[in-house]
């Protein structure tokens, strides 16, 4: 079980037992965003950190040990992370502010590649081999997963907006995407293969038709 705490500007990543609620590591940071767990590994980014050698300020993405605490490895990054981690096969996934989507190796924390995207995004799904992400330049993009390269981008509004703490922004079933649009209030469904819209509907045309 996963914590965060703030006090001013200092937060405490805390870990506890699940059944008993006692605390099993902590880290402290000035800053913690975007949480993830996967394969017995803590993602966090964060800025200036206990973790460094020295008291400069760097936007990174970490990896500790979930059981310890321990530090496996830190990614420096020139922006801001803008979404939480996703991970699948060995590689981590996640949107920066440089507009870049990121994949990086689990254990070691070695790029793999980076793609540019149109604007950020904050949020990130992987599935069946396909990086999707979000974007504040209004596109939805589709990355090859082992490549980099983009398979498709799809308009989908001015700009793409996620509640980023919603896991469910991406869902995919049967060769359809779903997904969310927060800042319009639509529901899309496209076809991965064609990216054709197959449905979408909104809060204001269900408001309209009743």
């Amino acid at each position: 079980c996963l914590l965060s705490r703030g006090l001013g500007d200092v937060y405490k990543r805390q870990a506890l037992d699940a059944k008993t609620g006692e605390e099993k590591w902590k880290v402290k940071n000035q800053y913690i965003d975007y949480p993830g767990v996967s394969d017995g590994i803590v993602y966090f980014a964060s800025y200036s950190s206990e973790l460094y050698d020295d008291e400069e300020w760097r936007s990174c993405l970490f990896a500790l040990d979930a059981k310890t605490g321990a530090k496996k490895w830190w990614l420096e990054l020139g922006e801001s992370v803008s979404s939480s981690p996703a991970e699948l096969d060995g590689i981590v996934y996640f949107g920066c502010k440089d507009e870049h989507l990121y994949a990086v190796d689990s254990k070691t924390g070695e790029q793999k590649w980076k793609f540019k995207a149109g604007d950020w995004g904050d949020n990130v799904f992987v599935s069946d081999g396909v990086v999707y992400l979000n974007s504040f330049d209004g596109n939805l993009y589709a990355i090859d997963s082992k490549t980099g390269e983009e398979k498709w981008k799809v308009k989908a509004g001015d700009w793409i907006s996620s509640d980023a703490s919603d896991e469910n922004f991406f869902s995919v079933s049967d060769g359809v995407i779903y997904f969310f649009n927060y800042e319009i209030n639509y529901v899309y469904a496209l076809d991965i293969k064609t990216t054709n819209c197959l449905l979408y509907t909104s809060d204001a045309a269900d408001e309209e038709d009743s």
